[in-house]
């Protein structure tokens, strides 16, 4: 059961300054109302300003607490170096575990290790050598394969040239054969041009011989006759020696003509025979170009084949050696593996041997000691160390205020134990979910649904102690210079709207229809545009013996 249950109220009249004609007064946190309103039942509209609390009781605590533990469950309390109360600073040793049977867990943990690694290095070397040999078989099928294909395309590029040579040969002969049949046929031509030619001048000469034998038998039948005069006979003389030379021409001519017809006969036959050969040499050039066409498309079918070998090889020796990369990776990760376990197991050994001498982790007095020499550490707080040179404020707020109240609002805490002092703090800590009730003897709930607060103090007076307790004043809300009265003067209609009602010098009343702002627990704001300073508020008659405040 919690031993500091927390009433929460608000404070009445804290920090509200009114202002009244005259100038400004201010209304202490534990003051009553005015005596006037009470003895006339009335009060005035007063500006003021006005502050909203949630009050709840608190203990001071360190703002530092460390509890220590050790992860060196199920060992034996050694030796306890601290009392409750002992001031240590931070590293002292607060009690040692025994760690014998962690060593010797160490120790076997550690040898296992070993034995693991040795193992582990033997596959990871076989898994190496496998992919170091895959990969050397890849090189030396690669290199293998780029000879045969290098060898394959050079006997392409012999092939390819031996057929351009072939190609222009047999181009050359196709032009020479041509070039023969165009010298044979023009010689034939020639020839024929010339058998024709003699042909003609053979007519002629048999023409020019039979006009010289008419003309001679001519000439003999006048110089036979003796009336032929002498100019007749020498006429039919030159006729007939004209026809003689003629003849004679034509005889030379016709000998000449057969001479050239004979010789461009012979020229033809020459032709002839040159074309015969030329027409010899295009039927080889042509198979040879064949034969040349036939090795280039072998050689290029070499190349190929050579080309697709090599793809292929290189590609299954590819995946060999990714598959054989991929064992190895896969031992090495069957590697790791294997030595997260134990390495772990090892760590958390040496951790709890470490823990095994507990050791403050910050300056401060020791405030538990749960531990005693001798006895089994299973777990849990060993000793509490709080740092008494920095303090906070505890608290628990009910769920009713909890909405109220947000991280960083401004709080006023009062120590009664050490100063009367209001001191000025700040609202460091809300918490989301309420703390889990406690329960009496017979199983019902001790208390309601509480929610833990902290709040930390702008400054620490002297003689502070931790566990004191101390008053919180939680500031929700605060507005300056409104116009508020009493809560008692304000009413509620039938409509459920707040009015108040206003007196005159003449005593004559209204209602003034007014909406609630602020409040605290004596006034609250009233804002309406037919309200102003100072109007009179009948305030109904009520017991104002008990003027204490509650705290």
């Amino acid at each position: 059961m919690k031993s500091n249950k927390r009433k929460t109220a608000l404070i009445c009249l804290c920090g509200i300054a009114a202002v009244s004609v005259g100038g400004m007064a201010v209304y202490s946190a534990f003051g009553s109302a005015p005596e006037t309103a009470a003895a006339t039942n009335t009060a005035s509209v007063e500006r003021m300003d006005i502050r909203q609390y949630v009050t709840v009781s608190g203990t001071v605590k360190s703002s530092e607490t460390s509890e220590l533990s050790s992860s060196a469950v199920n060992t034996k309390v050694k030796k306890v170096s601290v009392r409750t109360g002992d001031r240590v600073k931070k590293g002292d040793v607060i009690a040692i575990l025994d760690d014998s049977e962690l060593q010797s867990r160490l120790a076997s943990a550690e040898k296992q290790l070993e034995n693991i690694k040795a193992k582990n290095d033997i596959e990871l070397s076989s898994a190496k050598r496998i992919y170091d040999n895959a990969v050397a078989e890849r090189a030396e099928k690669s290199e293998r394969g780029s000879k045969i294909l290098s060898s394959a395309k050079e006997s392409y590029d012999k092939a390819l040239s031996e057929k351009n040579e072939a190609a222009k040969a047999y181009s050359d002969a196709v032009s020479c054969r041509t070039a023969k049949s165009d010298e044979l046929k023009a010689a034939l031509d020639e020839a024929e041009a010339a058998a024709e030619r003699a042909a003609e001048l053979k007519t002629e000469l048999d023409n020019a011989k039979s006009e010289y034998k008419r003309l001679k038998a001519e000439y003999d039948l006048l110089e036979a006759d003796s009336t032929t005069s002498a100019d007749e006979l020498k006429a039919a003389k030159d006729r007939c020696d004209e026809a003689a030379e003629l003849s004679a021409e034509a005889e030379a001519a016709l000998t000449e003509a057969k001479e050239q017809a004979k010789a461009l006969s012979d020229i033809a036959e020459k032709y002839a025979s040159e074309l015969s050969s030329a027409v010899l040499d295009e039927k080889e050039s042509k198979a040879e170009l064949s034969t040349a066409g036939r090795d280039l498309e072998q050689a290029k079918s070499d190349v190929n084949t050579a080309s697709y070998s090599k793809t292929d090889t290189d590609e299954a020796n590819a995946g060999d050696v990714a598959n054989k990369a991929d064992s190895l990776k896969a031992a090495g990760i069957s590697a790791e593996d294997m030595l997260s376990e134990p390495m772990q197991q090892i760590e958390q050994i040496k951790r709890s041997i470490a823990d095994c001498t507990v050791r403050a982790d910050r300056d401060g007095v020791v405030t538990a000691v749960n531990v005693k020499e001798g006895e089994l550490y299973t777990g849990g707080t060993i000793a509490v160390i709080q740092d008494d040179s920095s303090f906070m404020v505890s608290a628990f707020a009910d769920q009713y205020d909890i909405s109220k109240l947000e991280k960083d609002q401004p709080v006023e805490i009062t120590i009664n134990a050490v100063s009367s002092e209001v001191l000025d703090g700040t609202l460091s800590f809300v918490a989301p979910t309420p703390d889990a009730p406690t329960y009496s003897a017979e199983g019902s709930a001790a208390g309601g649904t509480e929610y833990s607060l902290e709040a930390d103090l702008s400054k620490q007076p002297e003689g502070m102690r931790i566990g004191m307790t101390a008053k919180l004043g939680i500031i929700t809300g605060e507005k300056k210079g409104v116009l508020a009265v009493p809560d008692n003067c304000i009413s509620t209609d039938v409509d459920g709207s707040s009015y108040i009602t206003v007196e005159d010098d003449a005593h004559a009343q209204r209602k003034i229809a007014v909406e609630r702002g602020i409040c605290n627990d004596y006034y609250t704001e009233i804002i309406s545009s037919e309200v102003s300073e100072n109007m009179k508020v009948i305030a109904p008659k009520e017991d104002n013996s008990d003027t204490s405040v509650f705290y």
